[in-house]
């Protein structure tokens, strides 16, 4: 069992000023206690974290934060509890076709690799503020 993490939630979860912070540390908590497995992502959550944390905040720390977040620290004592999934070949090819049937403006290319990953690795939970994944995982947030 696992829960995936979306770009809505690791951004308000890193990021104290956001309105949605203190639900996402919520929820955090809950998925540290193991409710819904272990916590994955993926290196196109990530690219989209960095991208909208740099925008949003410019603050540099913040992608420091991230990078500890996902991958751990040795250094600061920040144990590697995410596991970070790759976009393979494949996935990003099912997530093309996916693309193409769907045709709904509402799902980008990146949420749909969302439901490529989760497909692949049997997960059934999202921790995620984007109400677009409603009826096709079950959201928390």
């Amino acid at each position: 069992m696992a829960i995936f993490l979306d770009t809505s939630f690791i951004v308000a979860f890193l990021n104290k000023k956001d309105s949605r912070n203190e639900k996402a540390t919520e929820l955090w908590n809950k998925i540290m206690k193991n409710k819904w497995g272990y916590p994955v992502t993926s290196d196109y959550i990530v690219d989209e974290c960095f991208t909208l944390l740099l925008t949003r905040r410019k603050n540099l720390d913040l992608l420091s934060n991230l990078h500890s977040f996902i991958h751990g620290d040795d250094k600061s004592g920040i144990s590697k509890i995410i596991q970070f999934f790759k976009i393979t070949q494949r996935i990003y090819e099912n997530t093309w076709e996916m693309f193409k049937k769907y045709n709904d403006p509402e799902l980008s290319f990146t949420d749909l690799t969302i439901l490529e990953v989760c497909k692949e690795l049997n997960i059934q939970y999202l921790a995620s503020y984007d109400s677009d994944f409603e009826g096709k995982l079950a959201v928390l947030g």
